[in-house]
């Protein structure tokens, strides 16, 4: 099971690398020739055959910025145990919002975690339960597997029209 840290909390992130990356070594997969060709960078199919499931989940999304929200400080470290599925998934997750900016990964390692202003204003967006369904149904009409940038930006427009509705000028 994984729990959030405090930054103050956090273990030397070094180490867990190192275990890390000496598990991954010790399995068949990694210690093949056909994965140590290409730099030990493993393929999508590999990272398959292994169970991780790479799909994105809003709802997770929408969870985990809410926990970060409500984290007793504003940088929190977070790394899964091995054999975590769902501190992996958690990760995983923590990454994507990383990816769109809607969290900063810090420190000389990572797995530091903040939510930067963007990201605020995203968890704006999601506490409203009528608007993030409306954002979710909006995106997927256009494109059944949009991303969280294109949902950002859909709750920012509804956002901006409801606006524009009662009359504020946004221009």
């Amino acid at each position: 099971m994984y729990s959030w840290l405090a930054l103050s909390d956090s273990p030397c992130y070094s180490a867990g690398v190192s275990a890390v990356l000496a598990a991954a070594a010790a399995t068949s997969l990694m210690a093949s020739s056909e994965v140590t060709k290409r730099e030990n960078r493993p393929s999508m199919a590999e990272m398959a055959m292994w169970g991780i499931d790479m799909r994105r989940d809003d709802e997770l999304i929408r969870k985990y910025m809410f926990e970060m929200e409500d984290a007793p400080e504003w940088v929190v470290w977070f790394m899964p145990d091995e054999g975590d599925e769902e501190g992996e998934a958690k990760y995983y997750h923590l990454r994507l919002l990383a990816d769109e900016g809607f969290l900063q990964e810090t420190g000389p390692n990572g797995c530091n975690f903040r939510i930067t202003n963007a990201g605020h204003d995203f968890i704006g967006m999601m506490r409203d339960e009528g608007l993030w369904k409306q954002m979710k149904i909006r995106a997927s009409t256009v494109v059944p597997r949009y991303g969280l940038r294109l949902l950002f930006e859909v709750g920012n427009a509804i956002v901006r029209n409801r606006l524009a509705e009662l009359g504020v000028p946004l221009d």
